[in-house]
């Protein structure tokens, strides 16, 4: 660092006299002083590239770190979220994972949990479980599992649909709901058709109705078998 002296004079108002001031300038040189192998000191320039280069460097080693460390809570979050789908697993579904005694334990717990409070601290005590085995298995197994249940959600529907025009349409829509199930048994179907229908006109309980849409979902689960096999 080196500075200078500056002198500078002014006329003091009220008695005349005049007076010297000394404004003492600071300037900050950009230099680095060492001290070499012969114990001499020696002098230069700081490198403003490589200060800058190394302030970005940190910067973005920060930036990093951060990105990181949500991530790391996003995977936590899934963690605890695989966890709690699994709450929806029988205990044979959970055998097959081959999950740690420990891990099914606790999730066998969490199932008899009714207090909102309880149940939360299990959840939390689950995702840590989550956290040391390798969750890959357990993914693939829950999505499988939601897959089936959209399908035989939207499956159910069918169903339904099929049974309300079998049921307005009578005969007629028996041609259709054959070409679906061909093993279905024709006089049985067309049974269950005019036993809705006249419920449905004499504004009965709709016994029939459901008996005709359990057969249906009978005639499905046996074509889902055979195609399985």
């Amino acid at each position: 660092m080196t500075c200078c002296t500056m002198s500078a004079s002014c006329d003091c108002s009220g008695n005349g006299d005049s007076c010297s001031v000394s404004v003492v300038s600071v300037i900050f040189s950009p230099v680095v002083r060492s001290t070499d192998s012969t114990g001499r000191t020696v002098t230069g320039q700081i490198n403003r590239k490589r200060l800058c280069y190394s302030a970005m460097y940190e910067t973005d080693h920060d930036d990093q770190d951060e990105i990181s460390k949500s991530q790391r809570k996003r995977d936590v979050q899934e963690l605890k979220r695989l966890g709690v789908e699994l709450l929806d697993f029988s205990d044979d579904a959970l055998r097959q994972l081959l999950l740690p005694d420990v891990l099914l334990d606790a999730l066998r717990t969490a199932k008899k949990i009714h207090s909102n409070g309880a149940r939360k601290r299990q959840m939390q005590y689950i995702g840590k479980l989550m956290q040391e085995i390798d969750a890959e298995p357990v993914r693939h197994a829950i999505e499988n599992k939601n897959r089936q249940h959209a399908s035989h959600t939207r499956e159910f529907h069918q169903l339904e649909i099929l049974r309300e025009q079998l049921i307005a349409e009578g005969d007629s829509a028996v041609p259709a709901a054959l070409a679906r199930f061909p093993h279905a048994d024709r006089q049985h179907l067309r049974k269950l058709i005019r036993q809705a229908r006249n419920e449905q006109e004499n504004r009965q309980p709709p016994r029939a109705s459901r008996l005709l849409f359990r057969y249906l979902r009978e005639l499905q689960e046996d074509r889902d078998f055979v195609w399985q096999t």
